[in-house]
């Protein structure tokens, strides 16, 4: 994943024992060129559309809808890191939580996950990507390609 403009880039690793189908998918569509947003009102997380549409349900999905113990205070820990990928190309086409706050309980398919050495990386571009586009309106390219 990478943010021209910030000159930053994340290596993340696929999930292929978690959601072989969707990561065949995402996959074989790359790169993706994108603008990246922020997840305004569910915390530290970033979000990007895409125009991917696949009839394809994930294998693995974590679910927190019935557990109301984490409404408004997600398992952060569980969730850092991990990219989501949808194939109906919404405004949840490409997610990943960056931070130590998410508190919207959404069902949880993830795909990669940011190596740990890029999460303070990831964590530098999320903070930018939230504070220009609430504070100044300012949006970022994300491609999301093979690592070269």
């Amino acid at each position: 994943m990478e943010w021209p403009e910030l000159g930053a880039k994340v290596t993340a690793e696929l999930l292929e024992d978690r959601n072989p189908s969707l990561c065949k998918i995402l996959w074989k569509n790359l790169p993706i060129e994108t603008i990246q947003s922020h997840c305004a009102v569910s915390g530290d997380a970033m979000y990007a559309c895409h125009n991917i549409v696949a009839d394809v349900e994930p294998e693995w999905v974590e679910t927190f809808e019935d557990k109301k113990e984490y409404w408004g205070n997600m398992p952060v820990d569980r969730l850092r890191g991990y990219v989501r990928f949808s194939t109906m190309g919404s405004i949840w086409g490409i997610s990943v939580v960056w931070g130590d706050e998410f508190t919207e309980p959404v069902p949880f398919a993830p795909v990669a996950k940011v190596k740990d050495e890029d999460m303070e990386t990831l964590r530098i571009v999320g903070r930018r990507v939230r504070d220009d586009m609430l504070f100044f309106n300012k949006y970022y390219r994300l491609i999301v390609r093979r690592k070269e």
